[in-house]
């Protein structure tokens, strides 16, 4: 397959699902997630006739069988730090690339250091952060550096000019997406 997206029976991974189904084209894509039931259910919605994978993220035996059935590995499982780690070195062992939506800068950092060597003696290419919590920095970054057509207020009027730039995050409740059918 050229891409497997890990995760596909959650809120994140339903909606990821959905955006291949309409864009994928000829890219032969297969779903992955613990129930083949709630598998199939993502596979009927969409109207595809992807292959389905079991796989228990925290089982590293199905973890390596996913990285080998792939070119690329797409996951939403999270949290990243409990569940990510064995899927980035099955990934970088087999030279499959790998790629997740991760805002946890613990969970990059041991990624980098259990993983970095092995993925560049194999060419798998190790993203993360694509997407959701690191897109309003992206952003901010992305504006600050004029690359969005607009510039921030400042005291100077605007950033534009800024060499550097510092993000402030405070503690918050967190809490769980629930999809609703």
């Amino acid at each position: 397959m050229d891409l497997v997206l890990h995760g596909a029976t959650g809120y994140v991974g339903r909606l990821t699902a959905r955006h291949l189904a309409e864009r994928a084209g000829g890219l032969r894509v297969g779903l992955s997630g613990r129930s083949q039931q709630r598998l199939r259910a993502v596979r009927n919605e969409l109207g595809v006739d992807w292959p389905l994978l079991v796989t228990d993220a925290s089982d590293r035996a199905s973890v390596v069988e996913l990285a080998a059935a792939s070119a690329v590995v797409a996951t939403t499982v999270e949290p990243y730090r409990r569940y990510g780690l064995p899927l980035v070195e099955a990934c970088a062992e087999h030279g499959t690339s790998y790629c997740d939506l991760t805002g946890e800068t613990l969970f990059v950092r041991a990624s980098a250091d259990a993983a970095h060597q092995q993925a560049v003696a194999t060419e798998a290419r190790i993203v993360h952060s694509a997407g959701f919590d690191s897109v309003p920095s992206d952003r901010v970054c992305c504006v600050q550096r004029g690359g969005a057509g607009v510039r921030l207020a400042g005291s100077a009027g605007h950033m534009a000019g800024a060499s550097s730039m510092k993000a402030v995050a405070r503690r918050s409740g967190g809490g769980t997406s629930v999809a609703s059918s």
